[in-house]
Parts: C-alpha cells; structure tokens; sequence
C-alpha cells in the first residue's frame, strides 16, 4: 500500500523525475480562465470534444484524437489494479496534466477514490481535477464545483498532510480572490519547501511558481519576483508549459537528470549524480579507489572527482572499470587516468562496440554536450571475456560479460560481500541508444537472468533514474513483462501486422498485477522495445507498403499544399485543430512540411514552437531522449531547478 501523506526515504527517489507539480495548479482555475466561459477558444478544452473543420479546397471534420496515449491508458489500467505504487499513481498524474484532460481525471480519480476510501490520495487528486476542470460546466456552478473540490483537498491533507498538501497549495495558489485562500496557499507551499527533504528535487520549480502567484496576489512584488525567479518561469503571463522535472538541460552542459549531488548508496560505495548525463561510481579499497565509467566528457569526470575527493578521500584511482563503450561512460577517462598505473578493465567485446560508436553515431550525440564530437580511443589494460572474480585493494569484484540489452559488451560488477551490481546501461529503456544500431531483448533476459541469480540488494545503473526505478524489487515482473511482450511481437511480426498496429495495442501484460514496483519501468520501456525487435527482425519494406518506394518530405509537402488549395492558411487551420486535440507529433509533422512550402511563414513558425513545448512537457516524465531531441529543436534550455 502507499501513504497519501510523508514520503518514506525508499518512496521520495520513486518519484524523481516524475512531473508532478504546478502543472496541477496551470490552466485551472486562475483569474483569467475563472471568468472566461468554456468555449472553442479555449486553448485546451477536452480532446474528446473537439469537431473542427480544416478548409482548403475541402473540409475534413475532425472529430477526436488521431493517435491515443498509450502511456495513460496504460496507467490508467495499471493503477486500477489492487495495491498500485505511488510511483504509478504520480506518473498517470503527470500524463493527465501534459495532456490538459482534466475532466477525464476527475472522473477517474473520483471512481478511485470511491473505490478506495481508505486512501486519502485519490480524494486530493479527485479534488485537485475537479477544480481544474470547474472552467467546462456554466459560470454560475462554478463556486459550488470548487469549494466542493477544497473540501476534498482539505480531508486529504488532514488525514494524510505530504503530496496532499502540495496539491491543495497549487490549487489555492491558482484562485481568485473570492475563495479567499492565498494566505493558506502560502502556508501550504511554504511548508512543501520547508520538508523539501520529503519531495523530488524537480517539485521545487512547481512550489515557487505557486507561491510567486500567491505574493503577487497578495501585493507582495519583491517575494513574487524572487519565487518567479526561482520557479525558472519568464513571467505569469501566458500559456507557457510548466516543467517540474529533476531533469535540466542547456546548450553548454548538455542533459542531466538530476542537480549535481554526491551519494553514498552503501558503504564505501558513492555515486556522483547530475554531473553528466551518466553517473560514476568510486568504490574505496585500501589500496586506492575503483571507479566504474566515466561519463561523457573531462570536465565532467573532474567535477564528480572533485566532489568525491572534498569530501570522501583523496586516494589515487589505480582500476577504471568500463561497463560498456558508449561515447557517455567512456568520454571523461582521461581525467581518471592522471596515474600510469591506473589499469582500465572493460568485457572483451569492448572494440568492436567502440569502432560501431566511432563510426555510426548521429549528432544526436552532440544532445549530452556542447564540445565537438571526437573519435574516441580507448585501450583496456584487461578483457574479460567469461565469469570472473578478481581482488582489488583487497575487495572482492564478480565481473560478468552479457550481450544486452543496449551493447553487445556489457559488463556486470557485482560486490558480493555488499550484495551490490552496477548493470551499467543494461536496462536503457530504449534498448540500445535510439539513433545506434544496436540493442538486444534477448541479451536483455539474459541479463536479468545473471543478475537474478547474483541475488543482489541494490542494483546500481549508469543513469539516475535507472537506479531509482529499475530496483531489485521490480525485476520479478519486469523480467516476467518483458517475456511476455517479446512474444507478443514475434507473433505480430509473423502475421504481418505493421508497427503502429502493435504499438495500439497497448499491450499490458497481466503478470504486473503482482509486481506493482514494475510498472513504471515496464511502461517507459515497453514501446522502445517494440520498435527494436521490430526494426531488428524486419526488412526494409513492411507489410504496410513503407520503403516500397521512398517518398521525400518534399514531395509529401506539395502533395498536401495541393489538397489545401496551395494556401499556406490550410496548414495552419490543420496543425492548429491537431495541437488542440492533443495529437502534437503528427501536428508538428503537418507543420514541418508546411514550412518546406512557406518556410518564412510566422503563423506555422509560431505553432512550431507551441507544439515543440508541448512534446517537451508530454516527455518531461517518461522518456528523456524525445525530451532531449524536442527541446534541441525548440532551441530553449531547462535550468536547474532551485
């Protein structure tokens, strides 16, 4: 069961990286929306009631989404079963607010919260929707819908003060005047900073953005400016995505999942966070410190090594070992080896995964790091190429070579006298990077396999939200998942059944009803592994006829400006009915082919960008490559939080 108050110290790192925050309180309520009548205008309103005309030539009724959500609807059907985890609650949450479908919440959690009563969290998130949502029914129920809605909230945080309290603060914190509650929003928000200790790190942004409209509310310019400063939002004016991830971003450091911090997850065992897009490990021996990977860049690698030598040891690295070849465990070695006698170990397929990384890589690369892409050369003192169990400085090291799932030379390093595995980036939940040639679900379940029979207590991954979700606890049904998923698309692929066919399925297998703690990395893993095996085991003309013959954007391009009249307003009424209705990638591609028509037209620029937010906040929860690839084209950076 979860709590609906305090976070226990395992519950607060389920919900890293999960965006929780002042979206809850965006496009509510506020004075703006709080006298606006619902209507067509309404930048947001409810994908199942959009019916718009696209007019060119010909008008085409639109009548719903094009493509659903498969990761709500997933979540949706997974928090429905007995015993959900709070971290799946808070990720459908996340998905519900990214797409603005709040009263398609409210019902959900008012069904939830009838069902389980003993749960104060689904009463505060049923309130929470409800005064969201209080803009879709007339003006003159309005009052009765919110107050309704606060005391709902109220009941949560009495019987369960925590995430409960952080919602009724956004909430407050987005109504007008007449209810009277910016004062306790302070107090609420107030309170989330003062046990931030309890909170995702990311949830910061969301609590100072609540309060900078509670003090501006109140009169208080100075206190609001600084809050609005700190939430890292330009203004409270406009439509803008609010982003509550742990995840920042800029053009000079590239991506990091979390603010730089340095753990030690056990003894003599840390781990620097948020200084790379990869982590890195140092663990102490008596005779020096054994480091696992070395994150992309030196300069990076010299600020974890820095922090680990300020406060934990100044003792010489003498052994790098090396998980895999990828361009971000390998790209700071040198600032590891100031010693000739540090000895580099790496699994004995370790070449011929670096010459692929040296010789197929795309400038998505360049995503992790503002510096140009260099031809890396990295030679290791020794291979392993079977079990082995190796003393260093005196510890006990198991090292074991597997062929999954993201390269074919992963190396596992089990501590067995702490029951610690570092995977390195065996469970990447795209299977290999998106853009590589690589990945396997086959050495994947192998994987689990070997580390299944190490029999560890902590699982320790080469990226932060990997070691915080991917847990020892949730390989059982992930391992059971993935068995199951794999079968379900060899058996597509031998009917024939094209790619988008099998990914609607939306397929949840049902042994996740048991193994709650496996949802969520089932869920952000489950497509890219759909779209791997399928890209693995299918040649180049799929059954649906694409690769037949290849079409250029150009010419897809013309053939739509023919069918809107050539007139680039068709375009723009196309993108716009698509963005409203929540279908964001096929309006960004309608948009991109429309500006290879009218490349200078500001309409389809300015719907680039709003689509382009859009996508960033939709993935800012579960999938930080398409957050990295939308923000890269947005040209737009994501501060630290606070």
């Amino acid at each position: 069961m979860f709590p609906g108050g305090h976070l226990t110290t395992s519950e607060r790192p389920r919900l890293r990286a999960y965006a929780i925050g002042e979206l809850a309180g965006a496009q509510g309520v506020g004075e703006t929306t709080w006298a606006a009548a619902a209507s067509p205008q309404r930048p947001h309103i409810h994908p199942l009631y959009i019916a718009r005309y696209v007019r060119g030539n010909c008008k085409m009724k639109v009548t719903g989404p094009l493509a659903p959500l498969l990761e709500l609807e997933a979540l949706k059907q997974a928090v429905r079963w007995p015993n959900p985890s709070l971290q799946a609650i808070v990720t459908l949450v996340g998905q519900f607010l990214a797409a603005h479908r709040d009263r398609d919440a409210c019902a959900y959690f008012a069904e939830r919260a009838g069902e389980h009563p003993d749960q104060p969290i689904f009463l505060a998130l049923e309130g929470l929707f409800q005064a969201r949502s209080a803009a879709s029914v007339p003006l003159f129920r309005r009052p009765a819908r919110v107050r309704d809605a606060l005391r709902k909230l109220d009941s949560a945080v009495e019987r369960a003060p925590g995430l409960t309290t952080y919602f009724r603060g956004v909430v407050q914190a987005d109504l007008p005047g007449m209810f009277r509650r910016r004062e306790m929003a302070v107090t609420d928000l107030e309170w989330v900073l003062a046990h931030k200790d309890q909170f995702p790190i990311g949830l910061r942004r969301g609590v100072y953005l609540g309060l900078a409209k509670a003090y501006a509310a109140l009169g208080n310019t100075k206190a609001a400016d600084e809050a609005l400063r700190q939430s890292g939002v330009a203004s409270l004016d406009g439509d803008a995505p609010v982003f509550v991830t742990d995840w920042w971003m800029t053009a000079d450091d590239g991506f990091r999942f979390t603010t730089p911090r340095l753990l030690e997850l056990a003894p003599g065992v840390h781990v620097a966070q948020g200084y790379d897009f990869s982590d890195i490990a140092f663990i102490s021996t008596r005779e020096g410190i054994v480091a696992v990977d070395a994150g992309t860049t030196e300069a990076h690698a010299v600020a974890a090594l820095a922090a680990f030598r300020a406060s934990v040891s100044d003792a010489p690295i003498k052994w790098v070992i090396l998980t895999h070849a990828h361009w971000d465990h390998i790209g700071g070695l040198s600032a590891l080896l100031k010693s000739p006698h540090t000895q580099v170990i790496a699994q004995s397929r370790f070449a011929d995964e670096l010459a692929m990384v040296n010789s197929t890589m795309l400038p998505f690369r360049r995503f992790f790091t503002s510096e140009a892409t260099p031809t890396y050369t990295v030679t290791a003192d020794r291979l392993i190429g079977e079990p082995t169990t190796v003393s260093l400085g005196g510890v006990e090291f198991g090292l074991y070579p597997v062929t999954g799932g993201e390269t074919s030379d992963g190396l596992l390093v089990h501590l067995p006298e702490l029951g610690v595995v570092f995977a390195g980036d065996v469970f990447m939940p795209n299977l290999g990077a998106p853009f590589m040639p690589e990945g396997s679900i086959d050495g994947l379940l192998e994987a689990i396999g070997r580390i299944r029979d190490l029999h560890p207590k902590l699982l320790v991954h080469g990226h932060t939200p990997l070691t915080d979700f991917f847990t020892v606890e949730a390989l059982p049904g992930l391992e059971g998942s993935l068995r199951e998923l794999r079968a379900h698309v060899l058996d597509a692929i031998r009917d024939s059944r094209p790619l988008t066919d099998v990914l609607r399925d939306n397929y949840l297998p049902d042994v996740l009803r048991e193994h709650p703690a496996a949802v969520n990395p089932y869920v952000v893993m489950r497509d890219n592994v759909i779209q791997r095996i399928y890209d693995q085991r299918t040649g180049y003309w799929l059954p649906d006829g694409e690769g037949i013959d290849v079409i250029a954007p150009d010419a897809w391009a013309a053939a739509l400006d023919l069918i809107g009249g050539s007139k680039q307003r068709s375009f723009v009424r196309a993108a716009s009915v698509l963005m409203r209705q929540g279908d964001l990638p096929v309006a960004l591609k309608l948009i991109e082919l429309g500006l290879r028509r009218y490349p200078r037209d500001r309409k389809l620029r300015d719907l680039r960008s709003q689509t382009l937010e859009g996508l960033r906040e939709r993935h800012q929860q579960l999938n930080p490559f398409k957050f990295i690839v939308y923000s890269r084209w947005a040209g737009v950076d994501l501060q630290p939080a606070a």
